[in-house]
């Protein structure tokens, strides 16, 4: 289990499993308290999102999010996903590969609900070339856009930055 949230009396964990054969897959369990977690219907979409493991979920009015990873590839670099919550399933949300990853990817490190869905990490600055903060947003947790260049999250010339932790109010 790598992350646990608590919204209207609902909780919800999520993290991974290790089956005998040594593969991971991902799950996120809900219940009214943490004696009574029930795995929730997952549908990943690709061959490392059927991997990874969800380290992080953002819940609130608008729904859940969720944000996972599978070490993979030539370069064994992070493959990050986001996934939401449609009805009573976590579906795998599909993206453009430099959504998340890439050659300016640093890490996707926590999501967050409030007005909308937000993510946080860390990317090479595309106008600077400095290692930044960045941000990714969306309403509907289908629809990521992702922000490289936002004030108080890109590093300046003689810094750097990296964004890792995140919280909303939900007002």
């Amino acid at each position: 289990m790598r992350d646990i949230r608590v919204h209207a009396g609902t909780w919800w964990v999520s993290g991974a499993v290790l089956a005998a054969d040594g593969t991971r897959s991902p799950r996120l369990w809900t219940g009214r308290s943490p004696t009574s977690l029930t795995a929730v219907p997952l549908a990943p979409s690709t061959f490392y999102g059927k991997l990874s493991e969800l380290y992080s979920i953002g819940v609130g009015e608008l729904g859940l999010v969720a944000i996972g990873a599978q070490t993979g590839g030539f370069h064994a670099m992070p493959r990050s996903a986001s996934w939401h919550l449609d009805g009573s399933t976590l579906r795998e949300v599909s993206a453009d590969f430099e959504l998340f990853g890439g050659p300016r990817s640093l890490l996707l490190s926590q999501a967050t609900a409030g007005r909308e869905f937000v993510l946080i990490g860390g990317r090479v600055n595309p106008r600077t070339d400095l290692t930044g903060g960045c941000a990714w947003a969306t309403a509907t947790g289908t629809d990521v856009v992702l922000y490289t260049d936002a004030p108080g999250l890109r590093a300046e010339t003689g810094e750097q930055s990296i964004a890792i932790a995140v919280t909303c109010s939900a007002r």
